[in-house]
């Protein structure tokens, strides 16, 4: 199980041991980790066997990146087509986080690499989760939780989550989970009630995959501000070959984007979204 091989890897590494990636190989757990003494040297996981080709492409794509990063503070206006993007940064970054948005879009996995970062950052982290609509996804939480030790919680109604956010007023973040939101399902947005009856004040995120094209993101984007997201996360950006065209579209319907998403590793691949990153982008 998760929490058996968790606990191998803190025997052997120590208990400072942080994960940064996990699988499930031929029905055995595989994880890779590092110790945090030093969150500034941990290393990159090694590439999994057989995926040399798109670790490659990965690192062309990182390497592209800086380039044009670096490059950014030699151009001069008007020599690129890049557009302007609405930044997000500061809306997002709050002590409680509640990540919204479609099935499927990643919201689950980029809570794990959000809690991940702010272990990193010596913070106390906290998980709750309100999906009660995917199967499993409970199931999921606790795992993610054992995995990166951090409390679960998974209150039933408005009551109980207030409890549960009034008991955690010592924790320096509280990580939310939400039901998918689908074109015409009501359900769900009961749970964006109960947040807005919270004695804090949530930061209410949306998680958007880049493999959508401009219509869905349209109407992600205006079900999820609909239900309070002031910013947003793209994501599965290593699952598209240019990120031009869904940049272009966020810009357009003017996104405020604050982190993207490009891979599965927990500890790494979330890049906060800045002028230079947005820019080496584009570029790549």
């Amino acid at each position: 199980t998760s929490s058996e091989a968790m606990a191998a890897v803190r025997r052997t590494l120590g208990e400072n041991a942080l994960l940064l990636e996990t699988s499930d190989e031929e029905g055995q757990v595989v994880m890779t980790a590092a110790v945090d003494d030093d969150p500034a040297s941990v290393a990159a996981p090694p590439a999994p066997a057989g995926g040399l080709e798109i670790e490659l492409r990965r690192l062309a794509r990182g390497v592209a990146r800086l380039e044009a990063g670096l490059a950014t503070g030699r151009e001069t206006s008007g020599e690129s087509d890049a557009p302007s993007f609405v930044h997000g940064g500061d809306a997002a970054d709050g002590r409680v986080m509640a990540l919204l948005g479609p099935t499927g879009a990643g919201k689950t996995l980029t809570l794990a690499k959000l809690a991940a970062r702010a272990r990193l950052r010596g913070e106390r982290v906290a998980w709750v989760t309100l999906d009660d609509v995917r199967l499993g996804a409970r199931a999921e939480a606790q795992t993610w939780g054992e995995v990166l030790e951090v409390p679960v919680f998974a209150p039933a109604d408005s009551t109980a989550l207030q409890k549960v956010v009034a008991g955690l007023s010592d924790y320096d973040r509280l990580l939310i989970d939400t039901p998918g939101i689908s074109r015409g399902a009501d359900e769900p947005s009961v749970v964006f009630d109960w947040l807005g009856r919270l004695d804090v004040e949530v930061a209410r995120i949306g998680v958007l995959s880049a493999t959508s094209d401009a219509n869905f993101l349209r109407s992600a984007w205006e079900r999820m501000e609909t239900r309070g997201a002031v910013s947003a996360i793209l994501t599965h950006l290593d699952e598209i070959d240019d990120a031009r065209p869904v940049l272009r579209a966020c810009a357009e319907l003017e996104i405020p984007l604050a982190w993207l998403s490009s891979g599965q590793r927990v500890a790494g691949d979330l890049e906060a979204v800045t002028d230079g990153t947005m820019a080496a982008w584009w570029a790549a």
